[in-house]
């Protein structure tokens, strides 16, 4: 049966987490950019990025999609471009909307770039360009022009963060809007229970069930800790009710002798029939609510704006994918908005949408396999 897992772009992120590092553009001519392939066909309306603390103010900043050259850098042939000389805000995501629009290709490296481009410049422009802690990558990859040096790709770059949205204007949004994991859930003292709320479209199937998850956590070394549980729920508007399924595994750390840190597959045992268009909730829990003298797991997660989670799947809103958690295994579930844990889930597609129609849920990535 025709199998995908969701959220089709996720970062689940390995060792202590994710972490931030930046291009500082400090001089007339430096620039930070992020090569990406155009993953469809997009008329790019707008940019976005995520700062560090900016230190500059009322100078022209040059921003622009170019071509990519052999030697893996920018050429300078701009697609589309803007300036202004309004500061970025620090610490935060940013965006420039374009003067018109440009036309990306399908499958053709472009490089989003971000330009200081006044004599007179002073001050810093720091762009994140990237987040480690993920499993490395090809492309994307980040290009560092600094301190008025010579343009160089830059090594050791995991996984870029920027976005681009398309003239259609949200929630056709393009990229890797990702940010460090403040979002890491510490499963067995409070919360006893944490996971995803999540709503798969009507156009993707009608039927499918979740097999199993895929999650980035890092285990206890306490061997008398208890099992870690997963379960599925129907969501019923957050409120209690029981379970779906459950399955329980032993603490991976019992056996090893220091913290179990990286990726983790569990599965259920009987996993149900779900209809695409209802909402369900996946998670982890403690099975021993009272055991509470150290953490079960660690769930590590990402900061993301709920208004470009469209980013994670195929660029429309219809899909759902909402952090959520509550103390007991018996309350109520409470939603905390623009967080997600590092977990994916693998569904297999059990029948087709009513009507007729495809399993390519996903036409930009095409997932399904």
């Amino acid at each position: 049966m025709p199998t995908f897992e969701f959220p089709t772009r996720n970062i689940l992120t390995t060792g202590t987490g994710l972490t931030n590092t930046v291009v500082t553009i400090s001089a007339n001519g430096d620039y930070a950019a992020m090569v990406f392939v155009a993953e469809s066909a997009i008329t790019a309306k707008k940019i976005g990025f995520r700062t560090g603390t900016v230190t500059v103010s009322g100078k022209t900043i040059e921003y622009s999609i170019q071509t990519v050259g052999t030697d893996g850098l920018p050429t300078g042939t701009t697609v589309v471009s803007g300036t202004t000389t309004t500061a970025p805000t620090s610490n935060t995501w940013n965006e420039f909307t374009f003067t018109g629009t440009g036309s990306l290709s399908r499958g053709t490296l472009y490089a989003v770039v971000v330009k200081a481009s006044d004599a007179s410049w002073s001050g810093n422009l720091p762009v994140r360009t990237q987040v480690s802690g993920v499993e490395a990558g090809v492309v994307p990859y980040s290009v560092a022009k600094e301190a008025g040096g010579a343009a160089a790709t830059v090594s050791n770059r995991n996984m870029e963060t920027f976005y681009v949205v398309d003239n259609a204007g949200s929630p056709k949004v393009y990229g890797w809007p990702f940010d460090t994991d403040t979002t890491t859930v510490a499963i067995g003292i409070n919360p006893d229970e944490a996971g995803m709320q999540f709503l798969i479209p009507t156009t993707v199937c009608s039927t499918y069930r979740v097999s199993g998850i895929r999650v980035a956590t890092n285990t206890t070394l306490n061997a008398s800790a208890p099992n870690i549980g997963i379960a599925i729920y129907n969501w019923n508007n957050g409120n209690y009710e029981a379970a779906l399924d459950t399955n329980s595994f032993p603490n991976r750390a019992q056996a090893l002798s220091a913290a179990a840190l990286g990726q983790y597959e569990y599965y259920f045992d009987s996993p149900p029939t779900l209809t695409t268009g209802n909402k369900y909730v996946v998670s982890l829990y403690t099975t021993d609510p009272a055991f509470t003298t150290v953490t079960l797991t660690t769930v590590r997660g990402i900061d993301i704006s709920d208004t470009l989670k469209p980013a994670m799947w195929d660029n429309t809103n219809d899909y759902e994918w909402n952090y959520v958690s509550r103390a007991l295994t018996t309350d109520n579930w409470t939603t905390t908005a623009n967080r997600a844990l590092s977990i994916s889930l693998v569904i297999d597609i059990l029948s087709l949408p009513s009507g007729g129609g495809s399993t390519a849920a996903n036409p930009l990535v095409g997932y399904v396999r």
